[in-house]
Parts: C-alpha cells; structure tokens; sequence
C-alpha cells in the first residue's frame, strides 16, 4: 500500500523524468535548428547564414524570458496554497 508520502515522490519523479525528456528533445531540434541557419551549403540558396555566437546571444537571452514565469508561478503557489 502506498502512502501519500511515496505517491508524492512519485508524482515528482515522473514530472523530473518528464521535464528531463522535453528538455533533451528541445536540444535535439535545436541543434538540427542551429545546423539549418549556419550551413554554408551552395545549393540552399534561402539559407540565413546566421553566426554561432547570434544563436547563442539569442538562447541565453531566452533564460531571462523563462526565470520571470518560474518566479511567478512559485509566487502564485505560495498565494493560493499557503503553507
């Protein structure tokens, strides 16, 4: 018989194992993404061109989108489920 204790962690393991699993398929279609705008094949004649340290300007911009919405969200927690 499970207790709440163990459902808890378990719940938890499966959100982490989730969230492991969207970020490396993320990182997958980035690179494929990244590979696109920087190839310097002749033939893609619609290709941008885009240099490496734009792209890497860019994803790390994005954290400072991200680290707002997990303040929020901890915020909203904490106000509607105090402790």
């Amino acid at each position: 018989m499970l207790t709440g204790h163990v459902i808890i962690h378990t719940a938890a393991a499966n959100q982490g194992l989730t969230l492991i699993f969207v970020t490396a398929v993320i990182w997958v279609a980035a690179s494929f993404i990244s590979e696109a705008l920087v190839s310097n094949k002749a033939d893609e004649q619609h290709a941008w061109h885009v240099p490496p340290f734009v792209l890497t300007y860019l994803a790390t911009s994005l954290f400072m989108l991200f680290l707002p919405m997990v303040y929020m969200k901890r915020w909203v927690q904490e106000s509607c489920y105090p402790r």
